[in-house]
């Protein structure tokens, strides 16, 4: 059995459900994913604020990654992944710029949980 990275997300957030659903199929099976309320805090580096602020990639070589890198890394292998990823690899500047999207987008959840129920028609 080969041991796959990890994503790691807000079991209790709806938005943060819809969305991993929809990356559970991009990712075809490469990433498994895991709620961080069914991981033990006490083993983990990652503390419970962090769990509750974004998204975290473990990779199968141990290192962990938050907030957009963990989503880039998470859909690398599709079209779009790549490009992000290489843009924020090599262009300067666009790391921080792409953390500041994911971190508007996740503190303010409860508009864009609306704005995706409205434009993917989800009850």
């Amino acid at each position: 059995m080969t041991k796959k990275p990890v994503l790691v997300y807000d079991g209790d957030c709806p938005f943060c459900v819809f969305w991993i659903q929809r990356w559970r199929k991009l990712s075809k099976g490469r990433v498994d994913y895991l709620p961080f309320q069914k991981i033990k805090l006490e083993e983990s580096e990652v503390t419970l604020q962090q769990f509750q602020s974004s998204i975290w990639f473990f990779s199968v070589r141990s290192n962990y990654y938050p907030a957009a890198r963990a989503l880039l890394l998470t859909i690398e292998h599709y079209q779009l992944g790549k490009l992000f990823l290489w843009l924020m690899n090599n262009i300067p500047g666009m790391n921080k710029l792409f953390d500041w999207i994911y971190y508007f987008i996740a503190h303010h959840r409860s508009f864009f949980w609306w704005l995706t129920k409205f434009v993917f028609r989800v009850d």
